[in-house]
């Protein structure tokens, strides 16, 4: 897939590498902008030019994400993207990497490189009876694929530490993902927990999205 030429121009300008992301940012942004600002660069300056990021996310609705020097903006306008970029050099900012997902992919779909045989996906939110999940996935077991986390959770390995605060609750204590290889049984399972869904996904390759376009 080709990413936008605005954006091809931007990384070029600026060197920076344009990654395409497996999946839109949060659900919603098809843009991130990654960079390093500095305590150094933070107190020179009158106004923090953090502060300053978080007010343009607020007034365009986008988003920003900073863990410790590390900031993150998440947007769906190339004009942001070299707006974000301009305060972030002004400061003398470090600029990493720009990201992208194609705008016309709809926020539930994951793209892959490789075929997947359990292309559907469903989250649910935390506090579902385990009994009641394990029933469902006992009786259709060679059709549900767990992550790691889900698994530790609801069948506990008495050796790890997270499955001995797990053992200790009858419902989930985090959020868990399932995953099924047709959108019959997906769909079953939704209609089953539909109170605790907050998320379903499906996941295709390149050259699906590829012909969507």
């Amino acid at each position: 897939m080709e990413p936008p030429i605005a954006l091809k121009k931007l990384a070029s300008n600026y060197n920076l590498p344009l990654e395409c992301s497996d999946r839109k940012f949060y659900r919603r942004y098809s843009i991130k902008i990654e960079s390093h600002i500095r305590a150094k660069e933070i107190f020179d300056n009158p106004i923090d030019p953090v502060t300053q990021l978080r007010e343009i996310a607020h007034s365009k609705k986008d988003y920003v994400r900073r863990e410790r020097w590390t900031v993150n903006y998440y947007t769906n306008s190339s004009d942001t993207a070299q707006e974000v970029i301009d305060l972030v050099t002004s400061v003398n900012g470090t600029l990493y990497s720009l990201a992208w997902f194609p705008d016309h992919i709809d926020k539930n779909t994951l793209i892959r490189k490789k075929p997947t045989q359990f292309k559907y996906g469903v989250k649910l939110k935390s506090g579902v009876s385990k009994d009641r999940i394990r029933n469902f996935v006992d009786q259709h077991r060679a059709q549900v694929l767990l992550d790691k986390n889900t698994d530790l959770d609801l069948y506990p390995d008495e050796k790890s530490r997270m499955s001995y605060y797990a053992n200790r609750r009858s419902d989930t204590w985090n959020h868990t993902y399932y995953r099924f290889p047709d959108e019959t049984l997906k769909n079953y399972f939704m209609f089953s927990f539909a109170e605790f869904v907050i998320q379903e996904s499906v996941y295709k390759l390149i050259t699906e999205v590829e012909n969507e376009q």
